[in-house]
């Protein structure tokens, strides 16, 4: 009964604070390829330069509007957006989005970009297998993600870092544009 009672509130506990503490005002200074950024939790003031981002990678067309941002920056529970900034210039570098369900051990990344001046640098590598890190640490067996079928260059990425596609999903991103789902199975230790 002990052992059941530990794991209920083991259980229950992650339902309540499905994202570690430790992110609530998290901040890092990281080095990736030899160039230093601050890694930190987004915040509402981060959300302009976060559209204006998308609007750069997606020719034009942010598909998240600011007000869409805002709620889930505002999910604090459950939701985890992070920005990478250059330190000196303060710009917006990248930036990772994802929602841990506890419910079924899973993180689902929600959005990932990087700005076109600073892509093919590992970047987009260093936020996915951090998060990757930090899923797997606080228990979490899956992470999964959308990627359109048209785009090569981050499926090739995903699958490097061992997603698979697991099915494909009919006009997810608007008429005639399929998505991708793609999952991988996070190894897990004690």
């Amino acid at each position: 009964m002990t052992v059941m009672l530990k794991r209920f509130k083991q259980w229950w506990q992650q339902v309540q604070h499905p994202i570690p503490a430790t992110m609530e005002e998290f901040m890092q200074v990281v080095q990736i390829a030899d160039f230093e950024f601050i890694l930190r939790r987004a915040k509402e003031t981060d959300i302009d330069d976060i559209v204006a981002m998308e609007e750069d990678v997606f020719d034009g067309v942010a598909p998240w509007s600011e007000a869409v941002f805002r709620a889930e920056i505002q999910k604090e529970r459950g939701h985890l957006y992070m920005t990478l900034r250059h330190p000196e210039t303060n710009s917006l570098v990248a930036y990772i989005g994802a929602i841990f369900r506890p419910g079924i051990h899973e993180v689902h990344i929600t959005n990932l970009a990087v700005t076109p001046h600073w892509q093919r640098r590992q970047i987009g590598t260093f936020l996915l297998t951090y998060l990757m890190s930090l899923a797997q640490q606080s228990r979490y067996q899956r992470i999964s993600l959308e990627v359109g079928v048209h785009n090569q260059v981050a499926q090739t990425l995903y699958q490097r870092l061992g997603f698979q596609i697991v099915r494909r999903r009919r006009n997810y991103y608007g008429q005639g544009i399929d998505a991708f789902d793609m999952a991988q199975l996070l190894n897990r230790h004690g």
